[in-house]
C-alpha cells in the first residue's frame, strides 16, 4: 500500500526528455473547443520553447518518438501559438524550426532565411493517442523526466496533456504507522507512468493511498479532493481525469488520494487513536505541492483547493485548520458543508461497532460504516466549522472562496429507496429518517409559491436536499460573509446538470438527447462532467450544443478563479485562446460584485 499518492496533469511543463540532458520548456498544443466527441481528431503538437539548432531540434523530437512538424500545419495551431504570444513567451515575429526546410518559419508559416545553426524554438508532431479510459496501457507512451529536489519523476504525455501518475508523498500507513499522522516520503526516483489502486475503502477497490496525479511562467494549481462520503471513491476516476480541464484552462491539476473510512477517521477518546488521519494526508500532499510543483510548471504561491461533496467538506476543513496555513490561496467547495464530532462523540458512535466486531470481524465488516467525520481535536481543528468561521478571518486561513450547489442534490442520493409515486411527505421523510416537526410542517404550509411543490416526491427531495447538503453549505457561506472571513467570496447555484450514469435514479437527473425542454432534476454530482469535461471517458453523447458551450464556460470560470480569484473571465484571454462561445457569454453577462467594510 502506498500512502500519499497523487496524480498530476498539466498542459505546459519544464522537463527533461530521457535522452536529453538540458531542461526544456515544453507545451502541448491542443485547441480544446469543448466538443468532447472530436478530441481524438483535433490536431496536437508539442511546442519546445527552449532554443535549439535545427539539428538538435530534429534529435529532440526523435527522442520523443516524434519529428519536426511540417510548416503547412502551422495554421492549425493558430490560436495556441497566439496564446503563447499573449503569455509573453514568444514575440509575434518569432521564427521557429519546422520540417519544411533547413530555414525557420514564422508563426503564420512564412519562410525566413537564417542559418540552421541559429538556436530557435521548434514544434514536434504529437502522435500520442487520446486517453479514453483510466485503465489505459501507458507502456507505449513517450516518457518525460522532471527532477525536483533530487528526485526524478518519470511521466509521459498523451494527445492533450502531460501526466505524472501515482506520485508518493507520504510513507505507507501500515504496521506501526497505521493510525498515525502522515509522514513524508523520501526517495530519488518515481515511476509516474501508471495508475495505482485506490485507498482501502468500503464498497470497491483496495490497497493504495498517499499518491496523487499532478497535472518560464508558472501556472495556477488546482488541487482536487474527491468525494464519496469519506468511505469510497478515489482520485483514479475517469470522471476526475484532468486532460480536458488542463488543456482548456492552462492549469496544473493535482488529484489526491487520502485515507478513508476507519483508516482515516477512527477516533477513540483518551487513547492514542485520535482521528483526522485523512486531514494529515491532505496537508502532507499540500506540503509536497509547495516543495515540488514548480518543477512541473505550477505556481506554489497560487494553489486553489477544490472538492465536491465530501471533498467539498474537506475543503472547508482545510480552510479552518491552522496546520494548513499558507499551503493554498483559494478554495472551491462544491455541494458541501462542514461535518465534525468531538472525540467523545466519535467514540460513542464507533465503539458499538468495535466492541461487537473485534477481534474476529473481517476488515470488510469493520470498514462498512457509512458515517465518518473529522474530530475537533485541538491539533487539526479547534472548533466546529460554523463556530470557527463566526470568530472572523484571524481564525481561518486567508483565501478567496467559492461555493455552490445543485438545486436537487438529494434526488440522486435517495436513489431508488424513494418511489416517485409516493403520496405523503411525512412518509417520504420517514424513509429519509427525517421526521417532519410541527415547525417544519407549518413552515412548508406557509411557504410561497417559489418553495411549494406539486407532489410529495418533489417536496421530499427538496427537504432532504436542504437538510443534508444545501443548508449546511449555505450556512458556511452566510457565516463566512457575516464574519468577513474571506478575502473574496463567490456563491453560485448551478441550474444545468449532466448526470453521472451511476447517479441517475429513475432516469430523472438528465434530459434526453435533443429534448432540453423535458424537466429534470439537477442532482448531486451532476456538475462534475461540466467541471472536468470528461464526458468522453464515459461515452456520453452531446444532448444539445449548449452542453458544449456550458461546459466551456464552467471550465473557463473555474480556471479564471484559479488564476485571478475572479469568475469574470478576462476577455483578452478569451480572444487570445479563440474561446468564442465563452467570450460571447461574457459579452452579455457579468458576475455582480458587492463589497462590505469589516468593523
Amino acid at each position: 500500500m502506498i500512502l500519499g499518492a497523487f496524480y498530476i496533469l498539466l498542459f505546459t511543463t519544464v522537463g527533461i526528455c530521457k535522452s536529453i540532458t538540458e531542461d526544456r520548456d515544453i507545451t502541448v498544443l491542443f485547441q480544446n473547443d469543448g466538443n468532447w466527441t472530436t478530441h481524438a481528431d483535433n490536431p496536437s503538437a508539442i511546442l519546445v520553447l527552449s532554443p535549439s539548432s535545427h539539428r538538435d531540434a530534429v534529435d529532440t523530437c526523435a527522442s520523443y518518438g516524434e519529428e519536426l512538424l511540417d510548416c503547412k500545419y502551422f495554421s492549425e495551431f493558430y490560436h495556441q501559438l497566439q496564446y503563447q504570444v499573449y503569455l509573453g513567451k514568444v514575440e509575434q515575429t518569432q521564427t521557429i524550426w519546422s520540417s519544411c526546410s533547413m530555414s525557420p518559419f514564422t508563426l503564420d508559416g512564412a519562410a525566413s532565411h537564417m542559418k540552421d545553426s541559429i538556436e530557435l524554438p521548434f514544434i514536434c508532431t504529437n502522435s500520442a493517442p487520446t486517453v479514453t479510459k483510466v485503465d489505459t496501457d501507458f507502456s507505449t507512451f513517450s516518457r518525460i523526466n522532471i527532477t525536483s529536489n533530487g528526485t526524478i519523476f518519470e511521466g509521459l504525455h498523451d494527445h492533450m496533456a502531460f501526466r505524472f501518475m501515482e506520485i508518493p508523498f507520504a510513507k505507507p500507513p501500515t504496521g506501526a504507522l497505521r493510525f498515525q499522522y502522515a509522514q513524508p516520503w523520501n526517495g530519488t526516483y518515481v515511476d509516474a507512468t501508471k495508475y495505482g489502486p485506490a485507498c482501502l475503502q468500503y464498497g470497491r477497490l483496495n490497497g493504495n493511498q498517499q499518491g496523487f496525479n499532478p497535472w518560464p511562467k508558472l501556472k495556477p494549481v488546482l488541487f482536487w479532493i474527491h468525494g464519496g462520503a469519506f468511505t469510497h471513491r478515489s482520485a483514479v476516476d475517469g470522471v476526475f481525469d484532468g486532460a480536458s480541464l488542463v488543456s482548456r484552462g492552462d492549469v496544473v491539476l493535482v488529484t489526491v488520494n487520502y485515507r478513508l473510512s476507519i483508516f482515516g477517521f477512527l477516533a477513540l477518546n483518551d487513547t492514542t487513536v485520535t482521528g483526522n488521519y485523512d486531514m494529515s494526508d491532505k496537508i502532507e500532499a499540500l506540503k509536497w505541492v509547495q516543495n515540488h510543483i514548480s518543477a512541473f510548471g505550477g505556481d506554489p504561491n497560487n494553489v486553489t483547493i477544490f472538492g465536491q461533496s465530501a471533498g467539498g467538506s474537506a475543503v472547508i476543513s482545510l480552510i479552518q485548520s491552522q496546520k494548513a496555513a499558507g499551503l493554498f490561496t483559494g478554495a472551491i467547495a462544491q455541494s458541501a458543508g462542514g461535518s465534525y464530532a468531538t472525540p467523545s462523540a466519535a467514540t460513542t458512535q464507533i465503539l458499538p461497532f468495535i466492541d461487537n466486531l473485534c477481534p474476529n470481524a473481517t476488515g470488510e465488516v469493520q470498514t462498512n460504516v457509512t458515517s465518518w467525520t473529522s474530530v475537533v481535536d485541538v491539533i487539526y481543528f479547534e472548533d466546529m466549522s460554523i463556530a470557527q468561521l463566526a470568530k472572523g478571518r484571524q481564525y481561518v486561513n486567508k483565501v478567496k472562496f467559492m461555493a455552490g450547489y445543485m438545486p436537487n442534490e438529494y434526488q440522486s442520493l435517495i436513489a431508488e429507496a424513494l418511489p416517485p409515486n409516493i403520496t405523503s411527505l411525512e412518509a417520504g421523510l420517514k424513509i429519509m429518517q427525517h421526521p417532519v416537526s410541527p415547525t417544519e410542517r407549518t413552515s412548508m404550509g406557509n411557504s410561497s409559491s417559489q418553495y411549494s411543490f406539486n407532489n410529495a416526491y418533489n417536496a421530499t427531495v427538496n427537504v432532504a436536499t436542504n437538510a443534508f447538503l444545501t443548508g449546511p453549505g449555505i450556512q458556511v457561506a452566510r457565516i463566512g460573509a457575516a464574519s468577513y472571513s474571506f478575502d473574496r467570496m463567490w456563491i453560485y447555484k448551478m441550474e444545468r446538470g449532466y448526470a453521472l450514469s451511476y447517479l441517475n435514479p429513475w432516469g430523472m437527473c438528465s434530459f434526453p438527447v435533443g429534448r432540453p425542454e423535458v424537466p429534470y432534476y439537477k442532482c448531486h454530482s451532476s456538475d462534475l462532467y461540466e467541471v472536468f469535461g470528461t464526458y468522453y471517458l464515459s461515452d456520453q453523447p452531446i444532448r444539445v450544443d449548449d452542453d458544449v458551450y456550458y461546459t466551456n464556460a464552467i471550465q473557463d470560470m473555474w480556471a479564471s478563479f484559479a488564476r485571478t480569484g475572479n469568475l469574470n473571465v478576462d476577455k483578452s484571454y478569451l480572444i487570445a485562446r479563440g474561446y468564442n462561445s465563452t467570450l460571447e457569454f461574457f459579452s452579455n453577462f457579468v458576475w455582480p460584485s458587492f463589497t462590505a467594510i469589516a468593523p
